[in-house]
């Protein structure tokens, strides 16, 4: 693939201003431009997420069921590249995931499973404050070259000035991450995970940071993702008697 350059990342600044001003889906968009940018850098998936720290996320994009089951993933366990570039404010480049099993090892045990051998992960910024991370994962291991992370960065601002006019569309002042996502039918949204906490807290009466540790513990034992517990806490499949570590 060739190196990236200017002309094609202003292209792709061009066609999100023109759909941004059309009325366009605020989902269609950001997935336009998020596919587009894919073929700028060499990826084979990325996603995009809104967060401000470890314990609020919202997946709002997915190029593909890997790069959604390892940004879920890293929600469940709390750790990861994504994680971690909101929390530091900087990017987090792992050319080598297997390289990585002192940093985050229930990670890298987990993406074993998965064809995932580098992620690089960006924070999405708004001036001074971060407010989500783009994350690029590829099937093989290597770093990107500098051109290509200079685009990478470029990507990001790219989209989290998407991000910023399709949230606060309607007039807002705040960015709505339901809103980018879709609700759909609730069953990984961050409205659900945020209910289950909650039916956590009141039953075992402790506050939010134990109960989402207790959710996403029971999640992690059994092999689930903590989104899929909330889902069957919050519809009743899972009894929260059940959440007993």
């Amino acid at each position: 693939m060739s190196n990236p350059d200017d002309d094609s990342i202003e292209t792709i600044r061009s066609a999100l201003t023109r759909a941004l001003t059309s009325g366009e889906d605020p989902r269609q968009v950001l997935g336009t431009v998020c596919r587009a940018f894919a073929r700028i850098v060499p990826a084979d998936g990325m996603s995009v997420a809104m967060s401000t720290r470890p314990d609020n996320r919202q997946l709002v994009f997915a190029s593909d069921s890997v790069s959604e089951h390892v940004e879920l993933l890293q929600h469940t366990l709390g750790v990861g590249p994504c994680v971690d570039a909101v929390v530091e404010r900087a990017p987090v480049l792992v050319p080598d995931i297997g390289d990585a099993s002192g940093r985050w090892p229930a990670l890298v045990a987990e993406l074993s499973a998965l064809p995932v051998s580098a992620m690089f992960s960006l924070p999405l910024r708004a001036g001074a404050a971060v407010f989500g991370s783009l994350e690029l994962y590829r099937r093989t291991p290597g770093m990107l070259e500098s051109d290509q992370i200079t685009a990478a960065l470029r990507i990001g601002d790219v989209i989290a000035v998407a991000l910023l006019a399709l949230a606060t569309a309607d007039g807002g002042s705040e960015v709505d991450p339901l809103r980018l996502a879709g609700r759909g039918d609730g069953a990984r949204s961050s409205d659900a995970l945020h209910q289950a906490t909650g039916m956590l807290m009141a039953h075992y009466r402790i506050p939010a940071g134990s109960a989402l540790a207790r959710l996403r513990g029971y999640a992690y034992a059994n092999g689930r993702l903590a989104h899929d517990v909330a889902r069957d806490l919050t519809t009743r499949r899972l009894r929260v008697e059940d959440i007993d570590l």
